[in-house]
């Protein structure tokens, strides 16, 4: 099985000598230890292309992403799949569990987005990112802005099933603004499988239920792998808090609970109760001061009050 990888990669090796521009694109904040921002950003393109085929996102792991460091530093001395003491590329697996295996490698990219962009106009090493029969992956980087040479690598190992997935402060309804979507909540998954633990990026193609133009508590489902979890989250909109509120009256007293009937308006909107906003009301059925609650809703959040009196 490893020599058959071996000669397929070999034919699908990416030797890439034009150099780039040494400023590289900003790079995502890798959340966990295991990986630099740049390898974590790889990942986050290989699983964009994945998900975009239906296919399952890869997870990467501290000991398959110390393959990868030692693969790329490799590259420098003997860019090749061919590692510098002769040996298989696959020999750097040692001690790692694996049904199959695969190798992709490239030289003068200095940034994960031109890597990806290199890997996937190519055949080879576009059938490996795509590949089917893959659930965990390494990027290794070795370079600086200083250097005329980036190398780069990824492994790729398969097959493997969860025993259990989570996501970070699960149980907490964390704060985003109306329309972030789920990329850009840069939310964690952590899978514990055989291998022990691996991460990667939570991503919108992974999720279900979730509604991003309306405001309020949210209840994210994430299915991974035959294994599902749910996240909260809560959106904030437009705050009702600066809307302008008028014919808001006294009222007299009748034994019956005093309603408004205000005109609430916005960036010179009018806006519609019901749809943009709830009214509620505290101390309402009897003499004395009362409060109207204006609750933001759709795109608004927020509460805006407003007393008034309910005389005899």
């Amino acid at each position: 099985m490893k020599n058959k990888f071996y000669k397929r990669l070999c034919l699908s090796l990416l030797a890439f000598s034009l150099f780039f521009s040494e400023v590289a694109a900003v790079q995502a904040k890798s959340p966990v230890g295991v990986c630099s921002d740049q390898e974590w950003e790889v990942l986050k393109l290989v699983n964009k292309e994945r998900l975009n085929k239906g296919l399952t996102p890869l997870s990467v792991m501290r000991n398959l992403q110390t393959v990868s460091d030692v693969r790329s530093a490799e590259l420098s001395r003997e860019f090749s799949h061919t590692r510098p003491d002769g040996s298989s590329c696959f020999t750097a697996l040692q001690g790692i569990s694996y049904n199959s295996a695969g190798e992709n490698i490239a030289a003068g990219y200095s940034s994960s987005e031109e890597v990806m962009e290199g890997w996937m106009n190519s055949p080879g090493h576009k059938a490996n990112i795509l590949s089917k029969g893959f659930t965990h992956l390494g990027v290794g980087y070795y370079g600086a802005a200083a250097m005329s040479h980036h190398y780069w690598s990824q492994i790729f190992i398969g097959y493997c099933v969860p025993i259990a997935i989570s996501i970070d402060k699960a149980g907490k309804h964390k704060v985003y603004p109306r329309g972030s979507t789920i990329d850009e909540m840069e939310r964690l998954l952590t899978v514990t499988c055989r291998h022990g633990v691996s991460y990667l990026p939570l991503m919108d193609k992974m999720c279900s239920g979730y509604d991003r133009d309306t405001t309020g508590k949210k209840k994210i489902k994430v299915n991974y792998l035959g294994k599902s979890i749910s996240f909260k989250v809560k959106l904030t909109g437009i705050d009702i808090c600066r809307a302008k509120i008028t014919n808001v009256k006294n009222k007299k007293y009748n034994r019956k609970p005093q309603t408004q009937n205000p005109r609430v308006t916005l960036n010179g909107k009018t806006l519609v109760k019901n749809r943009d906003y709830t009214i509620s009301y505290k101390h309402n059925k009897k003499r004395g001061s009362a409060t109207m609650i204006i609750t933001g809703k759709g795109i608004y959040s927020g509460t805006a009050k407003r007393r008034f009196k309910i005389t005899r």
